[in-house]
């Protein structure tokens, strides 16, 4: 497994959001990813207003 993979699937169980980045040649966005089930209150409340564009997907 990939390095960067590890440590973001490891942050992801600690229950820490992982920062995703498209290449530059694309979007050039980078998305906040958190595990539904260790999202509390503090790390929504980070997420949402410190990023310009929010979207939920199920």
């Amino acid at each position: 497994m990939n390095g960067g993979l590890a440590r973001a699937l490891e942050a992801l169980r600690a229950g820490r959001p992982v920062l995703v980045a498209d290449a530059s040649s694309r979007e050039n966005e980078v998305d906040a990813i958190l595990a539904a089930d260790t999202a509390t209150p503090e790390w929504m409340g980070w997420i949402i207003p410190t990023r310009p564009a929010c979207s939920a997907r199920h």
